[in-house]
């Protein structure tokens, strides 16, 4: 005798939505305004849409709702529909909550006290606009190696433009623009089972997958599920969410990033240098290139990040880009990458974005502190893709508010233990404690 699955995630979802959880998505030792945020996405954390949902807008039918959402409402909508699921499921009697899917549908979420106001930013609708002579109007046929080369450019991490426009040719898709809007543009098109229905099999999930931002505790601050495969103005939406932007990001496209943002708030969010850890002189890059160049950030000690005394309070709520931040002390934002991949890279000044520039900075941050989160991704990736958009995302926000909450209770129940131990301290020793925050 099976089991009902189906019922039983219906009844789990029922339950979890009348225990109205706090979702306040904070770390115990960041507090509500981190100052380092990494940035990650899992793009293989899919779920199961019909096709004709990814089909591309016009610009102009782009409708103001469909660039902004009221986080808020749209979760409380959201939980009501799973409370009145378990009532309305089987009965004759209509769910009173449904709403429609629209592109601002994949609600992000972010704490009551980490957010800038309810009505945060979701702009991912403008990467997805339609181009002219994008989708073809016939089915069309490809042979099985044809179909294993198309399989595996878009499973490859790094694939080669050459491949890429091979097989945009065989597709009819147009070969304009960057190497991420080819990938998008393949992927969408073998969305439709119409075109062609064995390729539609093979990549029947749906999806951009997972954006979301951590502390240097490995603790969720942000999440936002995807339409489209990340991108830079996923990464703008996120940080134009905060109350208080972080000082530091780190991310794989942090040039990208950089330059999204400030297109974004007119070159005032990652001031000085663009972002960059310096000026972009040819002396810098060049000593960036020998290792030899240091830089140094004030508020980075051995012992963690040191709170710096600032006069936030001096500044009108509505230049919060010039605010300082409430724990480092400095208006000043760098997009960082956690390493560099080329020692030679393209644009010789995206050197200067290197986090290991700044030693103590490199040490407190531990850029594999997101890979046990991406474990845990992986391990639950069949399970989130038996499910349906509404369950979907109501269980992605579950499951980082309950690793949240392990991690947090983690680090209480340390310091309760060590509070309980009694400690030797030496004549010369000096009272009290540092107050800045550790990197553990």
């Amino acid at each position: 005798m099976g089991l009902p699955v189906d019922e039983i995630r219906r009844v789990f979802h029922h339950f979890n939505a009348l225990r109205q959880h706090e979702y306040s998505y904070c770390c115990v030792r960041c507090g509500p305004s981190p100052p380092v945020l990494i940035a990650d996405a899992d793009c293989k954390v899919l779920f199961d849409v019909p096709g004709d949902h990814f089909k591309r807008p016009y610009r102009n039918h782009v409708k103001p709702e469909d660039t902004a959402v009221n986080m808020r409402d749209r979760w409380q909508t959201l939980e009501k529909r799973m409370v009145a699921a378990g009532l309305c499921d089987g009965a004759k009697v209509a769910n009173p909550y449904t709403c429609p899917v629209t592109y601002s549908s994949f609600t992000p979420w972010l704490g009551e006290e980490v957010r800038v106001s309810d009505v945060v930013p979701k702009t991912e609708v403008l990467k997805g606009l339609f181009q002219k002579g994008q989708s073809p109007s016939s089915e069309i046929v490809f042979a099985t190696d044809e179909e294993a080369a198309i399989l595996k450019v878009l499973e490859s991490n790094s694939p080669k433009r050459s491949d890429l426009v091979k097989a945009c040719n065989g597709l009819g898709v147009p070969l304009s623009g960057s190497i991420s809007d080819l990938m998008h543009r393949l992927k969408e098109l073998l969305l439709y089972k119409e075109l062609h229905p064995n390729m539609f099999v093979k990549l029947q999930k749906a999806g951009g997958g997972i954006f979301y931002l951590t502390c240097i505790h490995s603790v969720v601050y942000y999440h936002s599920p995807l339409w489209w495969p990340e991108s830079a103005r996923d990464h703008g939406d996120a940080l134009l969410s905060f109350k208080h932007p972080p000082t530091v990001v780190i991310s794989d496209i942090a040039g990208r990033v950089a330059k999204h943002v400030n297109d974004r708030t007119d070159l005032r969010f990652f001031q000085p240098n663009d972002g960059c850890l310096c000026d972009d002189s040819e002396e810098n890059v060049q000593a960036a290139k020998e290792k030899w160049l240091k830089a140094r950030l004030p508020w980075v000690t051995g012992a963690g990040v040191t709170p710096q005394a600032t006069c936030a309070d001096t500044f009108p709520c509505s230049d919060r880009y010039s605010t300082p931040h409430p724990v480092t002390g400095t208006d000043a934002r760098f997009s960082l990458y956690p390493h560099l991949h080329q020692r030679n890279p393209k644009h010789p000044e995206e050197l200067l974005r290197n986090l290991e520039l700044a030693p103590d900075l490199a040490a407190l941050v531990n850029s594999s502190m997101t890979e046990p989160l991406s474990r845990e991704l992986c391990f639950s990736r069949h399970h989130f893709g038996h499910m349906e958009e509404d369950h979907y995302k109501f269980s992605l926000r579950l499951y980082f508010h309950l690793h949240n909450l392990t991690l947090n209770k983690r680090h209480t129940n340390a310091l309760q233990q060590q509070t309980q131990t009694p400690r030797h301290i030496s004549d010369d020793a000096e009272e009290g404690q540092a107050t800045g925050m550790d990197s553990g």
